[in-house]
């Protein structure tokens, strides 16, 4: 557990706690653990690290309307803006459950989802 046998690792020492997780831990978990503190090791370790990407999907329905669906366990926002020359970014309404039917655009649009 501690060592592979290899030179001095074999030796008499304490160890104060052992966490057994599922996988391996990221580099940014890692990170996120910092330096021994002689605290318990957390059980959920927060990193600043970005989420999968998801996978997009914009389908144009029959009366006209399109539906804009994402797979993600992570909180994307759904945003728009009518220009890219727009300064800013507006959240879409009615998103549920990472989907949003939108009845007849009409002029252009932009998207964007943002974690």
């Amino acid at each position: 557990l501690f060592g592979d046998g290899d030179e001095d690792e074999r030796r008499e020492f304490f160890v104060k706690g052992v966490q057994i997780r599922a996988g391996k831990l990221t580099d940014a978990q890692l990170t996120a653990l910092g330096a021994p503190d002689g605290g318990p090791i957390p059980v959920l370790i927060v990193a600043n690290e970005p989420p999968a990407r998801p996978t997009l999907q914009i389908v144009r329905n029959a009366n006209g309307s399109i539906t804009i669906s994402w797979s993600s366990a992570a909180s994307f926002v759904l945003e728009s803006k009518s220009a890219l020359t727009d300064a800013s970014w507006a959240p879409v309404s009615g998103v549920a459950n990472n989907s949003v039917t939108l009845a007849s655009p009409g002029a252009a649009a932009y998207y964007r989802l943002r974690f």
